[in-house]
C-alpha cells in the first residue's frame, strides 16, 4: 500500500496477502466487525462521537442496532475493502486522497488523535473477529497498512488546509 508522494510504507507481497486473506474472513461477519470497530471509537473518544450530528445522544452500545450506524460502518467497510483489494493499483492514491477531501470538510473533528483511536478500535476488533487466528505478521502487516493510510489521509488534510 504505498501511496504516490507520500513516505508510507510500502507492504511487501506477502503483507498484501496477509491482509487479503485476513480480510477475506473479517468480511463474513462485516456489519458486526465494522459496528465494533465504531463503538469502540466512540467509547474510547467523545469527540469522535460528538462528530457525528445523527448519532449524538445515543449511547454507543445502543448504537450497535442503530440503522444509521450501520449505514456509516458499511460505507467505511466498503472503502476498506476497496482498499485491501486495491493495494497495487494507482486508484488507492485518489481514494486516499476522497478520503482526506471528505475528512476535512469536517473541519476539527477528524483529526490525527481521532485516526489513533481508530487504528487501535480497528485492531482489537480484528484480533477479536480472527479469534487467534492473527499472527504476528498478519498483525504487522495491518498495523503497517493502517498507519501508512492514516499518514497519507493526514498528509492530504494538510495540503488541504493550506491550500495547495
Amino acid at each position: 500500500m504505498g501511496i504516490t508522494g507520500s513516505k508510507a510504507a510500502v507492504l511487501t507481497g506477502e503483507e498484501k496477502q496477509l491482509l487479503r486473506s485476513s480480510w477475506e474472513q473479517v468480511m463474513k461477519n462485516k456489519t458486526a466487525f465494522s459496528v465494533d470497530v465504531f463503538v469502540r471509537v466512540f467509547k474510547a473518544s467523545k469527540d469522535a462521537h460528538q462528530a457525528f450530528d445523527q448519532l449524538k445522544g445515543i449511547s454507543p452500545e445502543e448504537l450497535r442496532d442503530n440503522p444509521m450506524m450501520k449505514a456509516h460502518c458499511l460505507r467505511v467497510n466498503s472503502i476498506l475493502n476497496t482498499m485491501v483489494a486495491e493495494t497495487d493499483n494507482a486508484v488507492l492514491g485518489e481514494l486516499i486522497r476522497n478520503i482526506a477531501r471528505t475528512h476535512y470538510r469536517y473541519g476539527n473533528f477528524v483529526q490525527k488523535p481521532h485516526y489513533e483511536v481508530f487504528a487501535k478500535s480497528f485492531m482489537y476488533a480484528l484480533e477479536n473477529e480472527l479469534k487467534g487466528k492473527l499472527d504476528g505478521k498478519t498483525k504487522n502487516a495491518w498495523i503497517k497498512a493502517i498507519g501508512a493510510m492514516q499518514e497519507c489521509i493526514l498528509a492530504n488534510q494538510k495540503q488541504l488546509e493550506s491550500g495547495a
